[in-house]
Parts: structure tokens; C-alpha cells; sequence
């Protein structure tokens, strides 16, 4: 008889691969946003999105594993920018300030 995974594994599983995208997406729209400002924080961020993609693959075998279902990897194309006006910072405060946060954010990552 096949073993089948617990529920529970699976829902969790299936979110971690949901959340794993959403940040890749957060941190190259980030890394897009930023890169005519600051060149090398654009790139950690880029790698940062690319470690998550690692570890999406990681989850994605995972639950293959425990499903016995194969599950697609969506390619993920770089981001390319919105048409709306908002979308690159102009301000130099604004600029400045989100340097700033994102710079907060990355030192405090573990």
C-alpha cells in the first residue's frame, strides 16, 4: 500500500511554495526599483530572490516526495517595468528613504 502524506504537510508545503514566490517577486521588483539608484544593493536583492528560488525548487522536490504528485516549476522571467508613472522613484528624498529601509532590511536578515 502507498504511503500518502498527512494533509496538513502537504497544505503546509503548498504554502511555503505559494510564500516563496511572493517574495521572489517582492525582492526583484525591488531589485528593478532600485537598480538606477544603487547598482549594488539591486544585485544583493536580485541574489536574495534567487536563494529563495533555490529554496522553492527544494520545496517543490519535497512535495513531490510526500505527494507522489509532480509539481511544475514556473519559470520566472525577469521583471520588466510597469507602464505606470509611480513605478520608478523620481524623488531623491523618496529615494533615500527606501535606500535606507531596504539597506535595514538586508543588514537584518539572518
Amino acid at each position: 500500500m502507498p504511503h500518502t502524506a498527512p494533509q496538513a504537510l502537504v497544505q503546509s508545503l503548498f504554502r511555503a511554495i505559494e510564500l516563496e514566490d511572493d517574495h521572489i517577486h517582492r525582492f526583484r521588483t525591488w531589485a528593478l526599483r532600485l537598480r538606477p539608484f544603487d547598482l549594488s544593493l539591486a544585485r544583493i536583492l536580485d541574489l536574495h530572490a534567487e536563494e529563495m528560488r533555490d529554496h522553492k525548487r527544494m520545496l517543490l522536490d519535497c512535495s513531490t516526495t510526500q505527494t507522489r504528485q509532480p509539481r511544475n516549476l514556473p519559470v520566472i522571467t525577469t521583471l520588466q517595468a510597469p507602464t505606470t508613472e509611480n513605478f520608478f522613484i523620481v524623488n531623491p528624498t523618496g529615494a533615500a528613504t527606501i535606500l535606507e529601509k531596504a539597506r535595514a532590511a538586508i543588514l537584518s536578515l539572518p
